[in-house]
C-alpha cells in the first residue's frame, strides 16, 4: 500500500475522474445545443459538422479541465480565485471554439460576430457547469465542493 504525504501533486487528482466526466456530461449537450442553435452545424452550410461539433466539445474540455481541476483544489470552493478562474476557462474555451469556426464554411456573420457568439457561448456553458458541479459534486464525491 502506498501512502501519500499531504502535500503529494497525486492528491491533486483526487475526484478528478468524477468532475471531469460530470463537466462532460454538462457541457457537450451544452455545446452541442449552441453549436446547431447558432447554426453552426449544418452540411455544406455550417462550419461545424455534427463530429467536429462533438470533437471540439470534447477537446475543449480536454484543454482547460485538468489545469482548472488543479487550481480549484489548491485555492479552495467558490473562492474569488475560482471564479476568476472559471471566466479565463472560459475565455480559453471561447478562443478555441473561434479558431475552429472562423475559418470554416460560409460567413453569414461578421468575424466579430463569430468571435461574440463564440465567447458568449462558452461563459454560458461553463456557468451552466459550475452552478451544476457546485450542486452536484458535494453529493458525488461525498466532501466539498469543487468547480466542476
Amino acid at each position: 500500500m502506498v501512502v501519500l504525504s499531504p502535500g503529494s501533486p497525486l492528491l491533486v487528482w483526487e475526484g478528478f475522474p468524477v468532475a471531469f466526466v460530470l463537466t462532460c456530461v454538462i457541457e457537450i449537450p451544452a455545446y452541442l445545443g449552441a453549436f446547431s442553435a447558432l447554426g453552426w452545424i449544418r452540411p455544406g452550410r455550417g462550419p461545424l459538422s455534427v463530429r467536429s461539433a462533438l470533437a471540439l466539445a470534447v477537446a475543449v474540455n480536454l484543454v482547460t479541465h485538468p489545469p482548472l481541476w488543479a487550481f480549484a483544489l489548491r485555492s479552495g470552493t467558490a473562492s474569488a480565485r475560482t471564479l476568476l478562474a472559471e471566466l479565463v476557462v472560459a475565455i480559453v474555451e471561447g478562443l478555441l471554439i473561434f479558431a475552429v469556426v472562423r475559418r470554416r464554411g460560409p460567413y453569414p456573420e461578421t468575424w466579430s460576430n463569430r468571435l461574440s457568439w463564440s465567447m458568449m457561448v462558452a461563459v454560458g456553458v461553463n456557468t451552466l457547469s459550475l452552478l451544476v458541479g457546485l450542486l452536484v459534486m458535494p453529493v458525488l464525491t461525498g466532501g466539498a465542493a469543487v468547480a466542476a
